[in-house]
């Protein structure tokens, strides 16, 4: 959707205090070029006295604030916004005040001159009236006058030096002590005018004006505001941790419910949170950055770790606990503003990429990442990827340089692979592991008991994504599995017995990115799509890639039984894994950065269905000092090995096998699940895995094409005179 035809939802209240009809109209976040032009006149008041505009940074036009004096002395202001209907999709001009927190006149002054100092008045008529006396200021107010100043959004005067011109009546005063108490807040150096003594009563900055005042005057009494009583200047670093800046009497006092201009809780909420970048995902998932200490966090809206924030905050500034009601209405308005005001953000878990270099989460208390780019990588603090965490998460070691680039071979100490090819290849899903976008291999270990399976699965997820649980019991069903792949960047599941049907294609989508969608809870219309793409690794003592889509996916990884002469104490073991750990991450490290560097010029002669991660890992064996083309050759001498036991354990493939035997064979799908149930035992013919029906053996041979292809058997589907044809015959290996 276009900008310009985003909208969000107004107020619950009109700006009268009545209650509109939920779900009626909507306020543009952005008024359209081709807009209708506002309403000249109101029909009860007449032609507005004068028409304020309300401009955001850029200087669009947000709304208008309409002024119309009455003959009585009197005044009305009316607002308008420019909405959308929610059903008919009509647009026009309507009476309603903006979305709180509302907008600071003069923004779009505020944002060209960041240094200049401000001068916050109590209406827009006041601040053009300084506007023009003093140049060198920028002059602002806030909306809806005295009463209103903790619906203002506050955030755009942080850090900024602003003087109070208030009124000289008793609500000028008590706008200037809550405009103050939000203005510290967001860390604003704050002075009050003093005024003189012998103005009259409502006396502002545009009578000053009205009554001849030069600019030097003026300045000369802004240049003399002082600090509001009790008022602490706070710089950046003590409002991140928090500092406070109310005086004991002034909390109790709050706290009483004393000063009734002050804001309300939900404003204060809103307020202190201004240090918070709002932005959101691109599925309209609400999060914040946030600062803590000397780092910036990043959690949804919604998290706990955000309301705790959030809460903590409050307790620093006003000494109490916030209302749990202020406390949800405030996290709404967050959430709102971080969907419709905020920036969109890839919501990273683990990795990110912007296309040249990779950032890897480490994952410790400083939020530190590292940086890998095709020159080599380092630590930094700072990234322009937004992770999200989870409270399982585990921070990885920070590695190390491998000054002998032998570093990678301390992994043959604590994974008891047989060959070197295996080796390679479990080194190579590493490297896949950590490249951003896949695909994935799924990484099996099988073995007999003793060969420390287990350890091994915990251990390729260690090196990668640690995890508080790093191997888990198998998911049971669709909904477990795609949930567990949105809140990990690494799926590990331990000791699985056998791999069903569902859970295999459930293994592949995840495995080059796929998707899953259901109703949303409490809901009749509304779906929840959930999709990933993620490196996965299990393992088990049988053979588990039963089906060829998973076998085409897989690298497996036999290992053998461990003697008791090289069995070690977990303790022991644990101290020498620890010990090399960041050794073996900085190997992983350099070949990462020799992928970024070669990718591009990688070629090979034979890619597999995985071609992207044969190309990434090839790209990455200069890095390791290996040869080129030796992890592909290790993969192909794999997936061969792999085919043979799918095909020895599969009995309809070893039916077609026999039959091939006798010769060339064709016929229809119902003919060969005759012949093939004459060739077999009956104890086979019961086996779930047995197809009943000939849709059924249609269907599995052409999943078992690529297996009967390997050993040579080549399996053919034709129609003829309107019907399907398969046809069987012996020949060379592809």
């Amino acid at each position: 959707m276009p900008d310009d035809e985003m909208f969000t939802p107004l107020s619950s209240a009109n700006e009268k205090g009545g209650r509109r009809k939920s779900g009626q109209w909507f306020q543009l976040s952005s008024i359209p070029k081709d807009a209708s032009a506002p309403p000249v006149a109101h029909s009860k008041y007449g032609v507005p006295t004068a028409v304020y505009e309300y401009r955001s940074q850029d200087g669009g036009l947000i709304a208008l604030n309409r002024r119309f004096d009455k003959l009585d002395g009197g005044k009305e202001f009316l607002p308008l916004t420019y909405c959308q209907h929610e059903s008919t999709k009509e647009q026009r001009w309507r009476i309603k005040a903006p979305l709180e927190p509302r907008p600071i006149y003069g923004l779009d002054r505020l944002a060209s001159r960041p240094d200049a100092p401000v001068v916050l008045c109590e209406g827009e008529k006041a601040a053009d009236a300084v506007a023009r006396l003093l140049p060198d200021y920028i002059a602002v107010t806030t909306w809806g006058g005295s009463s209103a100043a903790g619906k203002a959004n506050w955030e755009r005067l942080a850090r900024r030096d602003v003087i109070i011109w208030p009124d000289n009546d008793e609500p000028g005063h008590a706008y200037a002590k809550a405009s103050a108490r939000c203005l510290k807040l967001v860390s604003a150096m704050v002075r009050v005018v003093c005024l003189p003594d012998d103005v009259a009563a409502g006396w502002d900055a545009a009578d000053a004006e009205a009554e001849g005042w030069s600019t030097e005057r003026v300045s000369e009494l802004v240049s003399n505001a002082i600090r509001p009583e009790g008022a602490v200047p706070v710089d950046a670093t003590e409002s991140s941790s928090g500092g406070s800046n109310f005086s004991k009497s002034e909390r109790k006092g709050r706290q009483r419910g004393q000063d009734d201009n002050s804001p309300s809780q939900k404003d204060l909420l809103v307020t202190l949170t201004c240090s918070a970048n709002l932005w959101h995902s691109p599925d309209k998932v609400a999060y914040a950055s946030f600062p803590v200490g000397d780092h910036t966090e990043n959690a949804a809206v919604r998290s706990k770790p955000f309301r705790y924030w959030v809460i903590n905050r409050f307790f620093e500034e006003m000494g109490s606990a916030p209302g749990s009601q202020a406390t949800e209405d405030a996290l709404r308005v967050i959430e709102a503003r971080a969907i419709y005001n905020g920036r969109e953000y890839e919501a990273n878990r683990r990795l990110s990429s912007d296309g040249n270099s990779i950032y890897i989460d480490i994952g410790d208390a400083d939020w530190r990442v590292i940086e890998v780019t095709p020159t080599g990588w380092r630590i930094i603090d700072k990234t322009p990827a937004k992770f999200v965490r989870n409270k399982a998460m585990r921070a990885l070691p920070v590695p190390e340089i491998n000054e002998t680039s032998g570093g990678i071979n301390l992994l043959r100490e604590y994974i008891n692979t047989e060959t070197e090819g295996e080796f390679r290849l479990l080194v190579s899903w590493l490297l896949a592991a950590l490249s951003p976008t896949g695909p994935y291999p799924i990484l099996i270990f099988t073995g007999q008991q003793g060969s420390a399976k287990s350890t091994a699965t915990r251990i390729a997820r260690d090196l990668v994504d640690p995890n508080q649980s790093p191997i888990r019991v198998m998911p049971r069903d669709d909904r477990d599995l795609m949930v567990s792949a949105i809140n990990n960047h690494v799926l590990a599941f331990d000791n699985a017995s056998s791999i069903a049907p569902w859970l295999s294609d459930g293994l592949c989508r995840i495995s080059t990115g796929g998707g899953y969608a259901t109703r949303e809870l409490h809901s009749d219309m509304d779906e929840v799509v959930m999709d990933a793409k993620r490196p996965i690794v299990l393992n088990g003592i049988t053979d588990l890639v039963s089906r060829p889509d998973l076998g085409e996916r897989a690298i497996v990884v036999d290992l053998p039984a461990i003697s008791t002469d090289n069995r070690r104490s977990e303790a022991e073991f644990r101290r020498s894994y620890e010990r090399d750990r960041p050794l073996i991450l900085g190997a992983l490290l350099d070949g990462l950065a020799s992928a970024l560097r070669n990718l591009e010029t990688v070629q090979l002669e034979r890619p597999p269905r995985l071609a992207d991660y044969a190309l990434w890992v090839t790209a990455a064996e200069q890095g390791l000092g290996w040869s080129s083309g030796s992890i592909v050759g290790a993969y192909w001498h794999n997936r061969e090995f792999a085919l043979r036991i799918e095909f020895e354990n599969d009995h309809v493939a070893q039916a077609i096998k026999a039959l091939s035997e006798k010769g060339s064979w064709s016929g229809s799908a119902s003919e060969l699940k005759e012949t093939l149930d004459g060739m077999v035992m009956e104890k086979i013919q019961k086996l779930r895995s047995w197809p009943k029906s000939a849709a059924a053996l249609g269907g599995r041979l052409k999943r078992l094409i690529p297996i009967l292809r390997g050993v040579g058997i080549t399996v053919q589907q034709s129609r003829q005179h309107g019907g399907r044809l398969w046809a069987i015959e012996c020949a060379p290996p592809i």
